[in-house]
């Protein structure tokens, strides 16, 4: 026994030191004058970088506090690099993910890496999903998180411009400066693992809300607040609202509020925003991320924001019904207003317009039903 648990605390150190020797080894710096432009892909940041002398497209995501590559084929010789097992991380649903840390040469407009260290994820082949479109994490080769800006020494500030599509670097930016280009300040923290906040009034509470742009909605808040909107008429769903690393999340409620007064500083925006079992997070995304330009200062831990011309989505979305096909059958995954009370969440649907649901015509079967905003316009039987 005794000597079990030796080979068990040698195993553990050894991989310890593997990890820290790999962490250790990276050299990240930023350029003296970076910038680097991004595309929007369903409300997700998309910059260009290269990975050993490759060009690969990464997902920027600030809500990251490491980096990850989902496509080693853009690695060099991946097979033989020296790797490390050590440590878990943690998606969006906070399920706990193993992965593969090593290193790469990395390099784009903002910042580079020689080298950096990356940790390897393989997406789930979602073989159970027998329709499903490519989601914008199978399209690149990974994701960029705070880990270079964090991480690095130089402590640089970064502004991202969503009025020109651009994020910039600069070193020593004085906050006259800042001020004096139309930013303010907004309260802030940020935390030792490496995650930025703000802090926002929402319908006039204060919370503190996880800066993520990679997360594709508006401002998301637990379930558990509902105590806090009592005094408005939700719109509720039940079903599979959310997709992360490892998938599909459960069928639970989220509750769509529209025209919700959410202020920073003095400043007062209307937002519909989300309360949800599916994630339990504080979080503010991209829907209304990108309605401002933002600068992040790393060396002084301060965020500053300034309105621009993209409007932020008021109302919640026109979600009312939704189909999934799954392990060769259609089944139902979302359900809201009188829906409700007409179907099942999980049920199988057998037939549309007399037109039996079978594996030739699964997937054209679940789009007409996505794409119908109104189901009682078809004739649709359901499994009993």
């Amino acid at each position: 026994m005794k000597t079990t648990f030796y080979i068990i605390i040698i195993g553990i150190s050894l991989v310890s030191c593997k990890s820290y020797k790999l962490y250790n080894s990276q050299q990240i710096a930023t350029k003296k004058i970076g910038n680097e432009h991004f595309s929007i892909e369903k409300e997700k940041m998309i910059i260009s970088s290269k990975v050993d002398g490759k060009e690969g497209r990464f997902i920027f995501d600030t809500g990251a506090s490491g980096s990850l590559i989902t496509d080693t084929t853009i690695v060099n010789n991946f097979s033989e690099k020296e790797k490390s097992t050590f440590g878990m991380m943690k998606d969006a649903q906070r399920n706990q993910i193993k992965k593969v840390d090593f290193l790469v040469e990395f390099e784009n407009g903002l910042v580079s890496g020689s080298p950096k260290l990356f940790a390897y994820y393989q997406i789930p082949n979602n073989k159970e999903f027998d329709c499903l479109d490519k989601n914008v994490l199978e399209t690149t080769q990974g994701i960029l998180g705070l880990d270079f800006f964090t991480w690095n020494k130089e402590k640089p500030t970064l502004t991202l411009d969503f009025t020109n599509s651009r994020l910039e670097i600069a070193r020593n930016k004085e906050q006259s400066e800042i001020l004096k280009n139309g930013f303010r300040e907004i309260k802030s923290k940020f935390s030792i693992l490496d995650e930025v906040y703000i802090y926002v009034l929402i319908h006039n509470k204060e919370y503190k809300v996880k800066f993520d742009t990679g997360s594709n909605s508006g401002i998301i808040l637990p379930y558990s607040e509902i105590e806090s909107f009592t005094d408005l008429k939700p719109y509720e769903i039940i079903g599979n609202t959310h997709f992360s690393l490892s998938g599909i999340s459960s069928g639970k409620r989220t509750n769509y509020y529209s025209g919700v007064d959410v202020a920073l500083n003095e400043n007062i925006y209307t937002q519909s925003i989300q309360l949800t079992e599916n994630l339990n997070v504080y979080n503010v995304g991209m829907k209304f991320i990108k309605s401002f330009d933002w600068i992040i200062d790393f060396q002084n831990k301060k965020m500053y924001y300034r309105k621009n011309e993209i409007e932020i989505p008021v109302d919640h979305p026109e979600i009312s019904v939704g189909a999934l096909a799954q392990k060769g059958k259609l089944k139902i995954i979302l359900l809201g207003g009188d829906y409700r009370t007409k179907y099942e969440l999980g049920q199988n649907i057998s037939s549309i317009n007399g037109q039996k649901v079978n594996l030739e015509n699964l997937c054209e079967m679940q789009k007409l039903l996505n794409e119908t905003e109104d189901w009682s316009t078809l004739e649709i039987e359901v499994e009993k």
